[in-house]
Parts: C-alpha cells; sequence; structure tokens
C-alpha cells in the first residue's frame, strides 16, 4: 500500500517521540513491502506558517502528531472535517503491578472509545450571569452526527470481540435518548453484534471491577473523556493510550496523554504512546497485520525491560532512542530480539 502521512511533531519531546514512530512505520514498510511517504512538518522555521501545516496535511492520507495541541490551537481539526474520536485502552501484563486493581481484574482489557467529535457541541449555546448565581450550558448532537461515528463504532466491533455498549448521562436527557434511539436502529443492521445500553453510573463501577464485559464504548465526548482518565488504572500508565481523530478523507493520529509535553528539559521520554498512534493510524488503513506487528513489538519491550525510566525499575539506561530501535528491530527480525537483547542495551541495534 502507499500512503502519505504527515508528521507534526510540535514542540517539547514532540520531535524526540515522532522520530521513534517513523522509525517503526519505516521498518513496517520495508517488512511488507509498503510504500510510506512520511513528511515532516517544520514548526520551528521562520518561514514557516499553519496555513502550510494545514496544507500538508490535508494534502496527505493521514497525520501522526506528538499530540493534539496544535489541532485544538488551530482551524485543523475543523478543515480536515473530523467527526469522531477514538481511544484505545488496554492493560499490559508487565505492568500490572502498577495498577491499584487486583491483576486478574484487568488482566485482558482491551476497550476501544468512539465519541462524536463536532464543532457544533463545542459551540453550543453558554451562559453566565454577571454575578455568577446562574450558569446554563446547552448539550446538542444531530442524529447525523451520532450517525457516524456509530457506524464506526460497530464496523470495529466486527473485527473486535463483536460487543459495542452505549453509555448514556442520564435516561432523563433527550440527547441520550436520541443516541439510544439511532444507535439501537443501527445495531438491527449488524445482528452479529452484541448491542448493549447502560448509564453512566453502572458503567464507571463496571469499568472498575469487571472491565472486559466492554469492546466497543460509544459515548457522548464529555462521558468519553471521563471514562478514558479513569480509565489509566486498568493500564498501570497513562502514557500507552493513544487517540485518532477520524475525518471524511483524512483521520490524525496522536498519544492521548503525555505528562512532558512541553517540557524541553525532559530526558528520555516515553515514546510507547506514539508508536501505538502509529499502530492505530495502519489498522485504520485496514492494515491489520501491520499494526498487530507492532503492538507484540510493545509489549515485548515491556517485557524485556526496555522502555524508559518510567516504567523501568530494572535497568537505567534505556533512552527513547534505544526504545524505538528494539521495536523497528523486532519488526524486521522477530526471533533474533531476544540474542540482541545485549546489543539494544549497548546502543548498538541492528536497525541504523
Amino acid at each position: 500500500m502507499r500512503l502519505n502521512i504527515a508528521v507534526i511533531p510540535k514542540n517539547g519531546i514532540g520531535p524526540e517521540i515522532t522520530t521513534q514512530s517513523i522509525k517503526v512505520l519505516k521498518a513496517i514498510a520495508l517488512e511488507f513491502d509498503h510504500q510510506f511517504l512520511i513528511k515532516i512538518a517544520d514548526l520551528n522555521s521562520k518561514n514557516s506558517s499553519s496555513n502550510e501545516v494545514i496544507d500538508l496535511c490535508k494534502s496527505s492520507d493521514a497525520i501522526l502528531a506528538s499530540n493534539d495541541s496544535f489541532l485544538q490551537s488551530n482551524t485543523l481539526s475543523a478543515q480536515l472535517n473530523v467527526y469522531a474520536s477514538s481511544t484505545i485502552v488496554k492493560s499490559y501484563q508487565s505492568l500490572a503491578v502498577n495498577s491499584p486493581l487486583k491483576k486478574e481484574v484487568i488482566s485482558g482489557t482491551n476497550i476501544l472509545f468512539f465519541n462524536e467529535l463536532n464543532l457544533s457541541n463545542q459551540l453550543s449555546e453558554k451562559h453566565a450571569s454577571k454575578n455568577n448565581n446562574y450558569a446554563f450550558d446547552s448539550n446538542e448532537n444531530t442524529r447525523q452526527e451520532i450517525e457516524l461515528v456509530a457506524k464506526k463504532a460497530f464496523k470495529a466491533a466486527q473485527t473486535r470481540g463483536k460487543r459495542v455498549t452505549l453509555i448514556n448521562k442520564s435516561s432523563t436527557s433527550q440527547v441520550s435518548a436520541l443516541w439510544s434511539e439511532v444507535a439501537g436502529n443501527l445495531s438491527l443492521q449488524y445482528p452479529e453484534i452484541e448491542f448493549n445500553i447502560t448509564n453512566l453510573e453502572n458503567a464507571v463501577t463496571q469499568l472498575l471491577l469487571t472491565p472486559n464485559l466492554f469492546d466497543v464504548v460509544l459515548t457522548e465526548r464529555i462521558i468519553s473523556n471521563v471514562l478514558i482518565q479513569q480509565s489509566s488504572v486498568l493500564t498501570g500508565s497513562t502514557s500507552l493510550q493513544s487517540t485518532s481523530y477520524i475525518g471524511h478523507k483524512q483521520s490524525l493520529f496522536f498519544p492521548t496523554i503525555h505528562n512532558h509535553l512541553d517540557d524541553t528539559d525532559y530526558k528520555n521520554p516515553n515514546p510507547l504512546a506514539s508508536i501505538l498512534s502509529a499502530a492505530m493510524l495502519l489498522e485504520h488503513f485496514g492494515l491489520y497485520s501491520e499494526s498487530e506487528m507492532i503492538k507484540t513489538a510493545v509489549n515485548r519491550s515491556l517485557e524485556l525491560n526496555i522502555t524508559t525510566p518510567d516504567l523501568n525499575s530494572t535497568y537505567n539506561n534505556i533512552t527513547t532512542n534505544k526504545v524505538g530501535d528494539f521495536i523497528a528491530d523486532f519488526i524486521m527480525n522477530p526471533h533474533d530480539s531476544n540474542a540482541n537483547f545485549k546489543n539494544i542495551h549497548l546502543g548498538q541495534s541492528t536497525i541504523i
């Protein structure tokens, strides 16, 4: 497959972590015989402008970013007509010790959250009185907006555990009622998918007690944000979640959270969420084997403690670059990477 991929490294640690994702994508291209034409936006050049970055993104098939700050501070999301967001929350056995929950509770957790992403909801009517004794926010969704994101959720479930759960805010909310109606009607077109509706209070409880009940979660944006933040206890780290903004032509992929995003002095930032964002990008284009190879490599890096200091209590000499080297090495030599373990520590990866 031939893909044009724009990369927005932003500032701070952005260039360092996206470099590892590019390294991994190049390894995938070589191993699976693809053509990935990768262009990096020059955000630091005096001659570079926001319009040039937007033009680069609009001429690409997909965008890989270090975070969503550029998307939020510019008109990129609007110009690309993004309409949905998805975030993956997955548990890793080697990180289970970092979770406050029991290992047997979080084991096997793999949840894909979908929510609508539209300007109309962000720009809904808001009002506060001058003395701050009264405030008002409206929440709006159209049938078309809900149907677009619901279709993505049901189609994603076809390649996963074949379960979709709609989480509503309130049984008395007219917006929630519309979500239930639209998603319920759409579920009839996917008879192989188990469809359930639950309220937010129950979902919050079940997410902590029996997270494996969830496969694909469909909900409003404000609810999704709350649930995704809470779900960080299931993964043992916030630095492994990746998110996509889905558009009609181009989609954007980036780490959900990074605690040191704009810290230029932070040494050896964790690149795994950025690398997993690249896996999401490939899956978006139906390259499931390629995406799975990246996920397997990430899991192996965690098992072998080839991770940056934030996740590593065994070795203190693993750099951001070494993590990227190992994952690229694993993709091209999945049966040899154990033998190369010592070389990776010495910075002598077979990938140049």
